[in-house]
């Protein structure tokens, strides 16, 4: 019986044992965490006064140049970017309140700001060509050069 006994309280030791070493990992993971979200929270915090540094210089102070330039040339391929991502969706940004507003909508649907117009480069025939206006024979309108359709009413213009 006393062989019993012993393995009883050698296999209650090895337990507690095991449990305090779980008990220590889980803690030493716990430490591990809170010590990643600090380092993330600094590192925040850097990238926050390096922008505020930024923001409140004019010019880039000596020694800084180089990272003032980088900021710049990242923002103008940024902007670059933009710009063709736009003209692939077509769409444009509204002056007012900087919503995307389809290509030929006069006025952008979220703050109801008129969007001016940018048409595109045409080739100098093409433009002589449209700029002779003509007036549809069924409705009056006005026509333009080079449509063979009025826009007004659908009625097919004589050539």
């Amino acid at each position: 019986m006393d062989f019993f006994n012993k393995l009883g309280e050698q296999l209650s030791t090895a337990g507690k044992t095991v449990a305090g070493k779980a008990k220590d990992v889980a803690e030493l993971a716990k430490q591990n965490s809170r010590i990643s979200d600090n380092e993330r929270r600094m590192e925040d915090a850097f990238r926050e006064i390096g922008r505020a540094y930024y923001a409140s210089c004019e010019s880039a102070p000596e020694g800084y140049e180089g990272f003032f330039q980088e900021v710049v040339e990242a923002k103008a391929e940024i902007e670059a970017a933009k710009a063709e991502i736009q003209k692939i969706k077509g769409v444009r940004t509204c002056p007012n309140c900087g919503a995307e507003v389809q290509e030929g909508n006069l006025f952008c649907g979220n703050c109801g700001a008129k969007v001016e117009i940018v048409e595109p480069a045409q080739p100098e025939e093409e433009v002589q060509e449209e700029n002779k206006k003509r007036v549809c024979p069924d409705c009056g309108s006005e026509v333009e050069g080079g449509q063979s359709f009025c826009s007004k009413c659908g009625k097919k213009m004589d050539e």
